[in-house]
């Protein structure tokens, strides 16, 4: 396993950084669990780091601009590995929120063999664990003891 205090940096940066993501596959063929983190490309060495110590995912420079660069987890077997560092190091912020979502659905998707991914049951709840994690990514803005949700699209039409 990882140091503890690594762990928890990680854990911190994962807070403030981190995407997890339920995705459905083309043609209604199931659904995937990913993580990622996605830093500017003169920070690339944080993300070689976290990969040389987690032995997790992949990092890959953007096709398109190649001015960022990524530390991915796609793999069932490493987004396990990935849960078992959050679960001794946990998240502390909002973000935990989406974690919690994000690893049922690894668990589901792990445990389902390959050639019943696309049963309806099995659709069913990982859309409505999509649909959760997408409604947790909705910015909540209190105004005196009142919330207003602001969906993720519309977050940068707040200064407008």
């Amino acid at each position: 396993m990882i140091d503890s205090g690594f762990g928890n940096w990680l854990a911190g940066f994962i807070a403030g950084e981190g995407c997890f993501t339920i995705s459905k596959l083309s043609r209604g063929r199931g659904y995937r669990c990913s993580f990622a983190l996605v830093l500017r490309l003169d920070d690339a060495p944080i993300l070689e780091m976290i990969h040389t110590e987690t032995q997790l995912g992949t990092i890959s420079v953007s096709l398109k601009t190649r001015e960022s660069v990524e530390w991915a987890v796609l793999s069932r077997k490493d987004c396990v590995a990935l849960i078992e560092i959050l679960d001794c190091c946990p998240l502390r912020a909002r973000k935990e929120i989406d974690y919690f979502i994000w690893r049922e659905a690894v668990r589901i998707w792990n445990s389902k063999p390959s050639m019943k991914w696309a049963s309806l049951e099995y659709c069913q709840v990982m859309q409505h664990l999509k649909s959760r994690l997408e409604h947790a990514r909705d910015y909540k803005m209190s105004i005196r003891g009142h919330y207003k949700v602001i969906p993720f699209a519309k977050r940068g039409m707040l200064n407008a």
